[in-house]
């Protein structure tokens, strides 16, 4: 871990991107929460997990988080555009505060291929550092609670380093007894005349967000687990 920490994506850091919402209000609400109430399952992640529920106007999932998790002590703490180092410092900085869940589920990684005026990007090889950085930051913290590490999603403008970043992440993780690997890769993809393609009935038409037949496949596999 020790070299890990040198890589940008392992370094705790605040908001770097906006994404249509109040990313300081969001966390503010979150350590407030957390401090009220204790969760048995926490979403950690971006926008993928974010816009599953409907918090902050945004209703991806059209429903499908409050119909599966209605009346149980699931927390989420997706937030749009976040990157590993964000979700990094969020959970240094209040938001597992009186926490000790059964099961963090932790999708992350994504964004680090983004580049922006703010952000020139990360290999899959950084990429999976930082995951499994963060993975094991909270097996150190939480030693007790099972976790879900989710292999990378279809993403139709990233798609080559995110397959890149998926079998890293195999090789890293599946031999791994203290961490569970949960790939529905295939499931979310199309591949058609040798080009791999984010499922159109899966996914938002950005390819990078699923819609409401995406997060029911991902709920699917989940189940075994929750």
């Amino acid at each position: 871990m020790e070299n890990q920490k040198k890589i940008r994506c392992c370094i705790p850091a605040t908001k770097i991107e906006n994404d249509g919402y109040d990313w300081w209000k969001r966390h503010e609400d979150k350590c407030a929460l957390v401090k009220e109430k204790k969760f048995e399952v926490i979403f950690l992640g971006d926008s993928i997990t974010h816009f599953w529920s409907a918090e902050n106007n945004v209703n991806y999932g059209q429903g499908h988080w409050d119909e599966v998790f209605a009346g149980k002590n699931v927390l989420n703490l997706g937030y749009g555009f976040d990157r590993i180092q964000n979700v990094l410092w969020r959970i240094e900085n209040g938001e597992l505060e009186n926490q000790d869940p059964g099961m963090f589920i932790l999708n992350i990684g994504t964004n680090q291929f983004s580049v922006t005026k703010n952000y020139d990007g990360d290999t899959p090889e950084e990429t999976v550092q930082g995951i499994c950085f963060l993975a094991d930051k909270l097996r150190k913290d939480f030693p007790q609670s099972k976790i879900v590490v989710m292999a990378l999603f279809p993403r139709n403008n990233h798609m080559q380093e995110v397959m890149d970043a998926n079998k890293l992440l195999h090789e890293a993780i599946s031999r791994r007894s203290d961490l569970i690997l949960l790939d529905i890769f295939e499931e979310l993809c199309i591949r058609e005349e040798g080009c791999v393609k984010s499922a159109p009935n899966c996914f938002q038409p950005d390819g990078t967000h699923p819609n409401r037949n995406g997060y029911e496949v991902w709920f699917k596999a989940l189940q075994k687990y929750l």
